[in-house]
């Protein structure tokens, strides 16, 4: 059938065409236009998202510690990977349901947090945060810290050539008692017995002696060596100390309810193997820790540190830098701890002698305080002993009275024993003077000289008035050096073991530095329903961000 000609104007006909022409346009126009917006609309959608989501990461790291942020300067959260996850979606989805309304249809549907990196057991973070906390408080110049260690080292470098010596000394007295006892066999010797043997025996011990006798002389001279070379320069050492100007008066806050940690304070009943303790053990500044489900969560246990420790473990890295860490943490330590002499918080304290935990971490508050004891005896009998060979008056003392008790070979090494005496005796009264809450000089001068030679002699131990107690270093800045000498890390671990205890006493049983985080990471897809004519269905958007006090 042929096409009327009616439908052939229709069909090859060239009205409207120009209608035609301009809707293929019009709907060319109205599909970029929709593709433009559906771009607009993405990139609104991210930004929302995004806004979203570090509303939420913020919105974590305000549920901060406030009891370990304001007794000890550290903000933290005490969330689980899980739990950080959970308070994300729920942030992120009540910022979107009030923010958006219907524009964007966004909602969260998958969240990865990573706490691992942001542990306050990375000892790293925690150095950052109390290198910003003290970044304003450490009123110290790094002028003279090359020479605190230096001279330092020196100062226990004597003492050990001191025990050298007095072995040293010890083995010439048995070696002269050994000649002794091989004359006498030699001359009550009978017509019977070989005296060839004999004289060969005692000229043997006699050579023994002589060897002896010698090295003991070596090894004096060598503490005397040390000593004048220590003496040269122990005045600079205590100026670099001044320098340092310190105030490192703890603020003490009591922190938290008072609620007493039972965990904590060792009065479970204590575990198979255990003894429990008794009354003595529990008083403050005699504690004991014993219970081992608190140690093996406190983080020294859970990062591997063994009680212990060495004031010369500092000595490692003496760069400006790595020296003003450690001079910052110290501070820190003499900020927020107590030490024997103003730890008054039993309440709020597990241990009274925090700084000295510090130091040697043994479990019993008492063993701690010991140990500082006698590492400050140990440094000032060996700056003693400086001071001695120092002063010819001194020297000449000693000289005459050695000659007195043992004339001949003997009298130098009586010298010596002698000296090594008068300083330790003297290191004695300094101590009593420290315990006290005086100031004993790091070098001394005559004046402030207590212990005289025939005190000692005569055995009285009694410490003479001396003039200018003010001036010098108190107990407190003696273990502010010695903090400053010993490893960073292991004062991290235990600066962060002591949080942990005091922190189950005053404020929660529960609580353990395992679980603070300083910061987040975490991976997240959000998902945008519709589209532009509903063509791109759900879409999915990826977002990773962090956040970190």
């Amino acid at each position: 059938m042929k096409p009327s000609e009616k439908s052939k104007k229709w069909v090859w006909g060239k009205k409207g065409s120009v209608t035609v022409f301009l809707t293929g346009i019009l709907a060319s126009f109205l599909f970029i236009t929709g593709v433009l917006a559906e771009a607009a609309a993405g990139e609104g959608a991210r930004s929302c998202g995004d806004a979203a989501l570090e509303q939420a990461g913020r919105a974590v790291l305000s549920e901060y510690d406030r009891e370990l942020q304001e007794r000890y300067g550290l903000f933290a959260f005490r969330l689980s990977g899980e739990e950080a996850e959970e308070r994300i979606l729920h942030y992120v989805s009540r910022s979107l349901e009030k923010a958006q309304g219907d524009l964007f249809r966004l909602s969260p549907k998958e969240i990865q947090a990573d706490l691992t990196t942001y542990s306050l057991l990375n000892l790293s973070n925690t150095e950052e945060q109390i290198m910003e906390h003290m970044k304003y408080r450490a009123a110290a110049e790094l002028a003279g810290l090359a020479g605190i260690l230096e001279k330092s080292s020196m100062v226990f470098g004597l003492t050990d050539a001191m025990e050298t010596a007095e072995e040293s000394v010890r083995e010439a007295e048995q070696a002269k008692e050994a000649m002794e006892r091989a004359d006498r066999r030699l001359g009550n010797a009978s017509e019977e017995e070989d005296k060839d043997a004999l004289e060969a025996q005692a000229a043997s011990e006699k050579a023994a002696y002589e060897r002896a006798l010698e090295q003991g002389e070596s090894q004096i001279e060598e503490v005397r060596r040390k000593a004048l070379e220590l003496a040269e320069t122990a005045e600079e050492l205590e100026g670099a100390l001044d320098r340092l100007g310190t105030e490192t008066e703890g603020e003490g806050t009591a922190a938290g309810a008072g609620r007493e940690g039972a965990a904590a304070e060792g009065n479970e009943e204590p575990a198979e193997g255990e003894e429990e303790q008794t009354e003595g053990e529990t008083a403050f500044g005699s504690r004991i820790l014993k219970n081992r489900s608190v140690i093996d969560s406190l983080p020294g246990s859970l990062m591997g540190l063994k009680p212990g420790g060495s004031l010369l473990s500092g000595l490692t890295d003496d760069s400006d830098s790595a020296l003003w860490t450690n001079l910052c943490i110290s501070l820190y330590i003499m900020d927020k701890y107590g030490h024997h002499l103003n730890g008054k918080e039993a309440e709020n304290s597990f241990f009274l002698n925090e700084g000295e935990y510090i130091l040697w971490g043994a479990y019993s508050d008492r063993e701690n305080y010991d140990k500082t004891r006698t590492a400050l005896i140990t440094l000032r009998t060996g700056l003693n002993l400086a001071h001695i060979y120092s002063d010819p008056q001194k020297v000449e003392a000693l000289t005459a009275a050695a000659a007195a008790l043992t004339p001949g070979p003997l009298a130098p090494l009586t010298q010596f024993l002698l000296s090594a005496a008068w300083a330790a005796g003297e290191a004695a009264q300094d101590m009593e003077r420290l315990e006290a809450g005086e100031a004993v000089p790091l070098w001394k001068g005559p004046g402030d000289w207590q212990l005289s030679l025939e005190n000692l002699m005569s055995g009285n131990l009694k410490a003479a008035e001396i003039s200018g107690q003010g001036k010098g270093l108190t107990y407190e800045e003696y273990l502010l050096l010695f903090l400053f000498l010993s490893d960073k890390e292991q004062k991290l671990l235990r600066l962060l073991d002591l949080a942990e205890l005091n922190l189950k006493i005053s404020w929660d049983g529960a609580f353990a530095i395992k679980d603070c985080s300083c910061g987040l990471a975490f991976e997240a897809q959000l998902q945008r329903k519709g589209g532009f004519l509903n063509v791109a269905g759900a879409r999915r958007g990826h977002f990773r961000q962090v956040h970190e006090y």
